[in-house]
């Protein structure tokens, strides 16, 4: 891709060209015109972009800053791992280390299970994008559909990364505007598939989280910690499933968060029964 550089930039310009065609035809509005307009607003804008540009180089800083931290966490974690559960143990009474037991054994049960889901999710994801590249004559559709099942694994971000990523590779080829429409059609279907069939049947499936929360738990947790957040909101919230699922003042809450869905609803006059 990068000995194609050049070839990009070319396409990229017959596209740009084709675009100002187009407004030009349908619009009615010259070409002069049309730069005249774009020349104008990207003036007004040089310093908002250059504002937006510190801010994006910090928050690139930030995102490879905690990607370090979590590894860094995450072998120290491992290190002293039995050093956590002998801490546990002392801290909870010896009549409930069996329950205490049995939560570790389940979440790491759990977390297994998620970590070959999103495995599992990112080859069919893989494998379904370079087909649909394939299809539409995408050159590196292998490479490009490698890289969408990657950081499909980004909750929202890295599928539009990966969209941009696509189709600057596509300008390699062609600069037609029906190869750009065939790329978006591809991402749309594949993400289709995968948040109504791979989510719910391969990763929801495993950790016994429904949607609701799944959805609520990756808002929140990128707002508290960025994209590490959002990845992590799921095996911190099957981990504290369990945790309720095995305390009997909190069981209701691990019933609100499970994928448990009455088969029958039947409403009557002053009540409402509910039957399995």
């Amino acid at each position: 891709m990068a000995n194609d550089f050049e070839t990009i930039k070319k396409n990229a310009n017959s596209f740009i060209i084709e675009i100002h065609k187009f407004v030009r035809e349908n619009f009615q509005v010259s070409i002069g015109d049309q730069k005249k307009y774009l020349d104008s607003v990207t003036k007004d804008s040089v310093k908002t972009g250059q504002a937006k540009l510190g801010s994006f180089i910090i928050s690139m800083s930030d995102v490879l800053l905690d990607s370090t931290i979590i590894i860094i966490y995450t072998f120290l974690f491992l290190i002293y791992k039995e050093h956590f559960k002998l801490f546990l143990a002392k801290l909870i009474r010896k009549e409930n280390h069996p329950v205490l037991v049995d939560i570790l054994s389940q979440i790491k049960v759990s977390i297994n299970n998620y970590i070959v889901s999103l495995i599992i999710e990112m080859i069919v994801v893989s494998v379904l994008t370079s087909l649909g590249l394939w299809i539409i004559g995408i050159k590196y559709f292998i490479l490009l559909g490698l890289i969408t099942g990657i950081l499909n694994l980004i909750p929202y971000i890295g599928i539009l990364i990966a969209g941009i990523i696509t189709v600057l590779a596509s300008l390699t080829g062609s600069a037609e505007f029906s190869m750009i429409l065939g790329i978006l059609i591809v991402n749309v279907i594949v993400q289709f598939i995968d948040n109504n069939l791979l989510v719910p049947l391969i990763i929801n499936s495993k950790v016994e989280i429904n949607a609701f929360v799944s959805i609520m738990g990756i808002i929140i947790g990128g707002a508290a910690a960025g994209i590490a957040g959002m990845f992590l909101a799921i095996p911190l919230l099957a981990i504290l499933k369990i945790i309720f699922d095995r305390i009997e003042s909190l069981a209701p809450w691990g019933y609100l968060m499970g994928n448990h869905v009455p088969r029958k609803f039947r409403w009557r006059a002053k009540k409402v029964t509910i039957e399995n």
